[in-house]
């Protein structure tokens, strides 16, 4: 008679933290549309996260006096201005960079992908600027960076972190 209470809590225990634990699941699913609570999607490892790193205004300012005093004009060679392409690289290595279209006619972005880098930790650098048309002229507003590290550098997918 002294194990019947004794199975009896014994099982209320386990049903309790049975449902404990999907209560928790359930909880930590819930979807963007469900309005009672804010939830943050958590990527999954294996999934393709870009993140970037905000350049200084210091360096911003820099290169839109650069542009100023040497007169550029070009959206290609204020990126140059910014990261000059390696001419001494070996192997693998690509310079691009392309022009995003924008809806604002006075805004401008320019992307650089530069891959192949010769440098024992960086594998490919990632650079976004925002110009914008001022009195005839551009000037950076703003200027975003990603990397890629060489394998066992550090992270091989973009990065807003410093490679090893």
């Amino acid at each position: 008679m002294k194990r019947l209470p004794l199975l009896f809590f014994s099982s209320l225990f386990l049903v309790l933290g049975i449902v404990s634990c999907n209560d928790k699941n359930k909880t930590n699913n819930k979807t963007s549309d469900d309005n009672s609570e804010t939830t943050k999607t958590v990527p999954k490892p294996t999934e393709n996260v870009e993140e970037f790193r905000l350049i200084d205004s210091k360096t911003v300012e820099e290169l839109n006096l650069l542009i100023t005093s040497k007169k550029i004009n070009s959206e290609e060679d204020i990126m140059r201005e910014y990261s000059p392409e390696d001419k001494t690289a070996e192997g693998e290595y690509s310079y691009v960079i392309k022009q995003i279209n924008t809806s604002d006619s006075n805004s401008v972005i320019i992307s650089l992908l530069e891959d192949g880098i010769n440098d024992d930790s960086i594998k490919a650098r990632k650079v976004i600027m925002t110009l914008i048309r001022k009195d005839g002229r551009f000037v950076v507003k703003q200027i975003k960076e990603s990397y890629k590290c060489w394998k066992e550098r550090g992270h091989e997918n973009w990065s807003s972190a410093f490679c090893m």
